[in-house]
């Protein structure tokens, strides 16, 4: 689980460093003019070789690490949005592939209609994306200090003192004391975290 989630992470971080290339690359042409011919054939090998793999990596280690038994509250919102994003970011596929053949057959006007198409797509995905990657962080984030405070404190869940196993989440539990932490325990309890074994 830990590698699946290790693996996941670096996916969606080069996949969002290759989004932010291909955004400079679209906005080059009104500053370079001579770059205007090149960037459709740039962004197509980009999508092909580069971003489609890393998209599909993205949509299986997330679907490896989804659970349904916990899919709510901030965990369905980032799963949503990041399938939204997934799914704008394989449609915007179709309108590169369909500039580069334009561009091949000198048809200018098909040309400005794809790159329209592909911006319209970018501006459907990219909101998504936002959302997911900030749900991400919020989550990881709060696992972080849910590890390191239970181990600061001796918590008492349902008579069972700091017993962790993978099948003992905290998430669920509405009765958590904390000799050192009191009723802040019961907050953390209700975050989508299993603590590792110690």
């Amino acid at each position: 689980m830990k590698t699946t989630l290790l693996l996941h992470i670096l996916l969606v971080g080069a996949w969002m460093g290759c989004i932010a290339v291909e955004a400079l690359l679209e906005n080059a042409p009104k500053k370079i003019l001579p770059l205007r011919e090149i960037i459709p054939q740039l962004h197509y090998k980009i999508d092909k070789f580069v971003e489609l793999p890393l998209v599909l990596g993205v949509l299986v280690t997330g679907s490896l690490l989804l659970d349904l038994e916990r899919l709510s509250g901030i965990d369905l919102v980032k799963v949503f949005s990041g399938l939204a994003a997934v799914l704008a970011n394989l449609a915007c596929w179709f309108p590169v592939k369909n500039r580069k053949i334009a561009l091949d057959r000198g048809d200018k006007a098909e040309v400005k209609k794809q790159s329209l198409m592909i911006l319209r797509w970018t501006q459907i995905g990219l909101p998504f994306a936002v959302i997911a990657l900030v749900c991400g962080v919020m989550m990881f984030k709060t696992k972080i200090l849910t590890y390191y405070f239970f181990k600061q404190c001796d918590a008492i869940i349902d008579g069972h003192s700091s017993r962790w196993t993978s099948e003992s989440p905290v998430w669920g539990f509405d009765c958590v004391r904390c000799p050192t932490q009191g009723e802040m325990a019961t907050q953390m309890s209700r975050t989508f975290f299993t603590p590792p074994v110690t």
